[in-house]
């Protein structure tokens, strides 16, 4: 179990943090994996609604995973586009599935269950609102590989509204994603220098200033 002799350097925290190395591997995959699905529900609802990326960030910026969800789930009807509605509602219907397990585990505790039939101790997270139904380490891995899916059928739908240049190779492992306070058609110099030298040109780049009313940059 993870200790504060294991890491060394570390503060400690008030309570142990009972995850095994591995556990806490996968706690962080999951953790990245949602800000993901956060990030990309943001994409499907600009393109979806026509609204500027900017303007929807700060509508949404202080907005739940599933307030983002319902939104997304409200415009479908409204969705002319088959294909787009398809995978809009194959994303929908996923993370539908496993939001309340997500949220147990971003807003629960880490701690030590004792489990009343099996008279053992198991480490589980715990979130009063279903403490009934803990998520144990072992389920992780399962939400994760959910919500990775769910990022593709996302990002599918992007990728069909707004199709790739012709040289673009279709998805066959995770895009790279650069972001930047500047233009991000400015990046060109940086993608042969420094820590991107040789990642080649962006699958999708995104400029983190917001734009100004009347402005064309997305």
């Amino acid at each position: 179990m993870t200790s504060e002799s294991e890491s060394p350097g570390g503060e400690p925290t008030e309570y142990e943090i009972p995850l095994s190395d591995d556990e806490l591997r996968e706690l962080g995959r999951f953790q990245a994996i949602f800000s993901q699905v956060d990030f990309l529900l943001n994409e499907a609802i600009s393109a979806l609604t026509e609204t500027p990326w900017w303007a929807m960030s700060i509508m949404l910026e202080t907005a739940t995973t599933g307030t983002k969800l319902n939104m997304l789930r409200k415009i479908l009807p409204d969705v002319k586009d088959k294909v787009a509605r398809h995978l809009a509602s194959e994303a929908t219907s996923l993370l539908s599935r496993i939001i309340e397990r997500r949220n147990h585990v971003v807003h629960g505790m880490w701690a030590r269950q004792l489990v009343t039939p099996q008279k053992a101790v198991k480490v589980a997270c715990h979130f009063q609102r279903h403490k009934d139904n803990p998520v144990f380490p072992e389920e992780l891995r399962k939400l994760s590989d959910k919500g990775a899916k769910a990022t593709r059928y996302l990002g599918d739908l992007l990728t069909h509204l707004a199709p790739p240049e012709p040289t673009q190779a279709p998805w066959t492992a995770p895009r790279t994603l650069v972001v930047s306070d500047r233009d991000v058609s400015e990046l060109g110099w940086y993608l042969g220098r420094g820590e991107l030298a040789g990642m080649g040109p962006p699958n999708r780049g995104r400029t983190l200033r917001a734009a100004p009313p009347g402005s064309k940059k997305r």
